[in-house]
């Protein structure tokens, strides 16, 4: 598959979150672990609230970029339920119930925007790519 014409966007941050610097990577790129916990950063901070202050829970169980989010977010209902409970208390912050249910919501949410946006992107370029091609038939 050509990577040259992919292109990754991120989903729609919520209302309330400020613009950010953060340049989205491909699974594959190489990345450094700054990038990948920016990705972690981004995804946190497009929660609606916003849930970047349990970034460190994330690390402290070896979440560390966007593929171990995207794995995640796979999982049967049940486990990303326990995943989300078990995060580490490391901050002396108890999570409430309604922000777990906003996190667990989000990795649903997010990744399936991601695939929407990807979808339609490849949609277009494959429009363009025939477009191109029908002025010589």
């Amino acid at each position: 598959m050509d990577t040259s014409s992919r292109v990754l966007l991120n989903p729609i941050p919520s209302s309330n979150v400020e613009p950010s610097t953060f340049q989205p990577t491909f699974s594959g790129t190489r990345r450094t672990n700054a990038t990948e916990i920016e990705e972690l950063r981004h995804f946190l901070s497009t929660c609606n609230p916003p849930m970047t202050r349990y970034l460190s829970r994330f690390l402290a169980v070896g979440c560390r970029s966007i593929d171990f989010l995207r794995s995640i977010s796979k999982l049967p209902d049940e486990l990303l339920k326990e995943f989300v409970n078990d995060l580490p208390n490391n901050d002396d912050r108890e999570m409430t119930y309604t922000e777990k249910i906003v996190i667990r919501a989000w990795f649903r949410e997010y990744f399936l925007l991601w695939i929407e946006i990807n979808m339609s992107l490849q949609q277009f370029n494959l429009y363009a790519k025939m477009s191109r091609w029908r002025k010589y038939l």
